[in-house]
Order: C-alpha cells, then sequence, then structure tokens
C-alpha cells in the first residue's frame, strides 16, 4: 500500500487509552491506514487494515450524536473512525475498493501457495479443477437466469389467458349481437424496420464514484455509473437517471490524476468551469474506451507517475503472455521425453494427459518420496478444497434444474391450453367475417 487513493482528516479511537486521537484517514487499492498527526503520538505506528483482513464494516454513531465507521477484522477487534466531513462519501469510496479487491482475491486462490513449494503436475491439476469451477459457476448463473426467465414466462402466460377470457367474452358478445352481420376486411400494410449493426450503437457501463468539484461549495461523493459511447461520457445515478453529459466536443480536458481517478472538465467563457471528479476500481480500462471512442479529438492528460504506471500495467499483460506460452512449450518437450522413456515403465497411469506414466517401485519408503516429488501436500488440500466446493455446486445445479423440469411441465401444459383456446377462439371469429 504506497499510492492513497482518498485521504481525510479524522479520528480513531485508541480502546487501550480510551481517547480519540486525530489524524489522517486513507483508503488504498488493497486496504485502509490511518496515521496518528498528534504532538505526542499515541500509535507507535501507522494503523493498516488490509481489505483481505475485515470481516465486517459499517457506519455507526459515536456518543450517539457524532457519525462514525466501524471496521471490525478477521480477529473480532473493533476499529473506530470518525470526525468524517463527509461519512457517506468515505463510506462509499471503502466499499467500492472492498468489494473490487474482495473480487480479485476470490479469483486469484489458486495463486495463494508460495512459488517454491509448487509442482508442475499441482499446478495442472489446479489450473484444469479451478477451470472446470468457473465453467460450473457460470452455467450456475446461467441456470438461474434461465429459472427467472422461465418465471417470467410463467407470469406472461397467465397474462395472456386472463386476455384470453377477455377476448372469449368480447367474442360472445359479438354473436350475441352481430348474428349473421359481416365484418368489413380492413388490410394495414406496415413497413418493415431494418437494423443493420452500425443502429446498435456500442455503450460501456462501469460503476465508479463522482463528486462536483466546486471551490464555493462542498459536494459529498456519491455511487453511480459511467458510461462511454461515441457520443461522449454520460454520469448516471444508481437509478439509471442521467446526472450529467459530456459531449465529446465539449470537453475540453481529462486529467488523470492516478490509476483510479480523473477529472472531467468543461471550460466556460465568463463563468467558473465545471469539473467532475471520477474515482473508479476498473479506470484503467475506462481510459482505453476513452482513447477507442475518441481518437484525436480528446488528449488525454496524464500525470507521470500515472502514466508509468499504465505503462508498467500493459507491460505485465505482455509478460504474462510471453510466460504462457514459454510454459506450454515446456510441457510439450517434458510430454515428448516421457514418451520416449515408455519402454522402462512397469505400470501406466492415466492424469488427464498431464503424466504420460511412471514407475512404480516396491519399496514403500522410495514410492513416498516419489508422490512427493510429484504433488506437495498444499496443492493436494487446496485441490480437496476446489474439489468440495464442485461437489456443492454440482448439487445445487442438479436441485435447481428438477425445479425447473417442474416448471417447464407447468409452462408446457399452460402452452397447449393456451394455443387450445386461441384456436377456438379464432374459429368463432371467423364465423363472424
Amino acid at each position: 500500500m504506497n499510492v492513497a487513493i482518498r485521504k481525510w482528516y479524522a479520528s480513531y479511537y485508541v480502546s487501550p487509552l480510551r481517547k480519540w486521537v486525530y489524524g489522517q484517514f486513507s483508503v488504498f487499492a488493497d486496504g485502509v491506514a490511518f496515521h496518528d498527526e498528534s504532538k505526542k503520538p499515541a500509535l507507535t505506528s501507522d494503523l493498516v487494515i488490509k481489505f483481505s483482513k475485515i470481516a465486517l464494516m459499517k457506519k455507526a454513531s459515536s456518543s450517539f450524536i457524532f457519525g462514525a465507521i466501524t471496521i471490525v477484522d478477521n480477529k473480532g477487534h473493533t476499529h473506530w473512525f470518525s470526525s468524517f466531513q463527509d461519512r457517506s462519501s468515505v463510506f462509499s469510496a471503502i466499499n467500492h475498493f472492498f468489494l473490487s479487491a474482495a473480487t480479485l482475491s476470490e479469483s486469484s486462490k489458486v495463486k495463494s501457495i508460495p512459488e517454491g513449494q509448487r509442482t508442475k503436475l499441482g499446478t495442472n491439476l489446479l489450473r484444469i479443477a479451478t477451470d472446470s469451477e468457473q465453467t460450473l459457476q457460470h452455467a450456475a448463473t446461467r441456470l438461474s437466469q434461465q429459472g427467472e426467465q422461465i418465471d417470467n414466462s410463467i407470469a406472461t402466460m397467465e397474462d395472456l389467458h386472463n386476455d384470453l377470457d377477455v377476448a372469449a367474452n368480447v367474442v360472445s358478445g359479438l354473436e350475441a349481437w352481430l348474428g349473421r352481420w359481416q365484418m368489413p376486411k380492413k388490410y394495414i400494410h406496415v413497413d418493415p424496420i431494418i437494423l443493420k449493426d452500425n443502429d446498435v450503437p456500442q455503450v460501456f457501463d462501469y460503476e465508479m464514484l463522482y463528486s462536483v468539484i466546486d471551490s464555493k461549495k462542498f459536494h459529498p461523493q456519491k455511487d453511480g455509473v459511467i458510461q462511454i459511447s461515441g457520443d461522449g461520457i454520460t454520469i448516471l445515478n444508481l437509478t439509471q437517471k442521467i446526472i450529467k453529459h459530456f459531449a465529446w466536443s465539449i470537453i475540453s480536458t481529462i486529467r488523470v490524476v492516478s490509476p483510479w481517478e480523473m477529472v472531467l472538465t468543461q471550460n466556460f467563457i465568463g463563468s467558473p468551469d465545471l469539473s467532475y471528479d471520477i474515482v473508479c476500481a476498473n479506470l484503467i480500462h475506462i481510459l482505453r474506451k476513452i482513447e477507442l471512442f475518441a481518437p484525436g479529438r480528446r488528449k488525454l492528460d496524464y500525470e507521470v507517475t500515472v502514466h508509468h504506471r499504465l505503462q508498467q500495467h500493459d507491460t505485465s499483460l505482455a509478460s504474462s503472455a510471453s510466460t504462457s506460452s514459454a510454459t506450454m512449450s515446456d510441457r510439450t518437450s517434458d510430454k515428448t521425453t516421457v514418451n520416449a522413456k515408455s519402454n522402462a515403465t512397469s505400470r501406466k497411469y492415466d492424469l488427464s494427459g498431464l503424466v504420460d506414466e511412471v514407475d512404480v517401485q516396491k519399496d514403500g519408503q522410495s514410492q513416498a518420496s516419489m508422490y512427493k516429488e510429484v504433488i506437495s501436500d498444499q496443492e493436494v488440500d487446496q485441490l480437496s478444497a476446489t474439489l468440495s466446493n464442485l461437489k456443492s455446486m454440482a448439487l445445487a445445479v442438479q436441485h435447481e434444474e428438477d425445479i425447473q423440469n417442474g416448471k417447464l411441465d407447468v409452462l408446457k401444459d399452460s402452452v397447449d391450453r393456451a394455443n387450445d383456446r386461441i384456436a377456438a377462439t379464432t374459429k368463432r371469429t371467423n364465423k363472424l367475417l
């Protein structure tokens, strides 16, 4: 935690001394920190709380009057922070980056084993298990969405049956009034509307925190959504209400303050400039979309440190890709070597193509040492945990499938009844024409 995203003046309650100390509260990409600025600091060092160590975070009141934020770590210790100018803005900023860090840590659990304790077979097995877990998670998400669609379809069919009841009553009334009268035929010509790929605009939405920069009035920071499109940049609140739309032609500068913060400015002649401060954990993706939609028309103003960090981010992505290619080539060469020594083996084990052949020795001690070299105990534990998660998700998916199968049977019967009623009503209506 070397770069602070946001800093606020605040106070912290020191439980052993039973007093409040005043200083600077900061939020980072991976945690929060408090620095005691008293003349006689009560804290010997800065208080640092990682997001991975936070068990609970909520708003509270100190002395039943002053707004505060409480953070409970995984050891059960409660930390009180108060004296904020705008507690809601601070809490929104902490919660935004806390959720982003939680998502990132969830996706990188396989990399928690130290490099020196990894084995080639264990790494490959963990990669396959993790890929299977992610695939099953995506399938479970799609299955849940499918269940919502089935529920909506059932509700739609209920509405359709209500409409058919109304139609049947109307047809019965027409039969009573018209008898043998015939309604004149009326044809309405409707020109079809053809949509092309260019007719559907490209729009990208990102969750963020925004606030208006005003030297005369304080504006709190709020949760919202930033929308990047070919028309410009749109700031919306959580209810999708447009707060401000910046067309590309009216944006004067886009100043990138840090890898998480930028300032949109529209200059006016004879009146104060309008500026919005944007804070987002995915600011790098937003900047890439801005460069995509407004090349040459709007130059991004990067600070030196920010530009250097973005270059490091792109370099790390390129090095990761080259490392993956090198790993694949090493795996191919190792597999060729194992196949060349296949005549010296006495028994074969099929491990999904990861290890083709393994020599089985009669000595128990030699066999134990051999398996120790193949996969480590930590990798076995992590693999067991991943497989347990796979089993739990598979059982949940099976239960959801059984529920949806029952709903599909109900939906099928409802559709069949609706088809029969529509055919009968259509036949009665045709007799009136």
